[in-house]
């Protein structure tokens, strides 16, 4: 779990590392660097041969609604959450134009997670720039819980509206409670 209090505390150019084993025989690596105004999603993929990184620049303003779209995907439409139907949230605004989807499949993992998708940088042949983080990354590993804080110091800051309050402690169903609860694979 990430040092909470070392994430409040970041200062511009710093950054917080996530990874965890892949069933790909190799790590992705996943950063959030915080920036001057903005805050970087980095993932590097060591592919023997054919590694590569992905960034996703998000103006600091748009990590409350990040935390808040996927509370809003989570939760039932009758605790908040949004119509079943919905598949993805954007965010626009003169920095930045976002989307987040729930993803069912991520890291060839059949785990379920997000991608969040940077709609003003194309990348062909496949669409836009996009970053999957699975469930578990997310909420075993604490990266929700970092980018909740970070979310909450910009609205603090800021004098802004904080985070939905569901989202400390929140967890998707299949999860269980905590972590020792996941199962360790969704199919038998």
């Amino acid at each position: 779990m990430p040092d909470i209090e070392f994430i409040r505390g970041l200062s511009p150019g710093e950054s917080v590392h996530y990874s965890h084993p892949s069933m790909l025989g190799y790590a992705p690596r996943f950063h959030l660097i915080k920036g001057n105004g903005v805050t970087l999603l980095v993932k590097t993929v060591p592919i023997p041969g054919d590694p590569y990184e992905t960034v996703i620049e998000i103006p600091e303003e748009a990590s409350r609604w990040l935390v808040d779209a996927m509370v809003a995907l989570l939760l039932p439409p009758g605790k908040g959450g949004t119509p079943g139907s919905t598949l993805f949230l954007d965010h626009e605004s003169p920095e930045a134009h976002l989307r987040i989807r729930r993803t069912m499949s991520v890291e060839a993992e059949d785990d379920p997670g997000f991608t969040v998708i940077d709609l003003r940088r194309p990348q062909p042949p496949w669409g836009n720039v996009a970053i999957a983080w699975s469930d578990r990354l997310l909420f075993d590993g604490g990266l929700f819980e970092a980018l909740h804080v970070l979310a909450k110091n910009w609205a603090t800051a800021h004098a802004q509206e904080s985070p939905r309050p569901e989202a400390p402690g929140l967890r998707p169903n299949w999860m269980g409670k905590s972590p020792a609860d996941t199962p360790k694979a969704i199919k038998p």
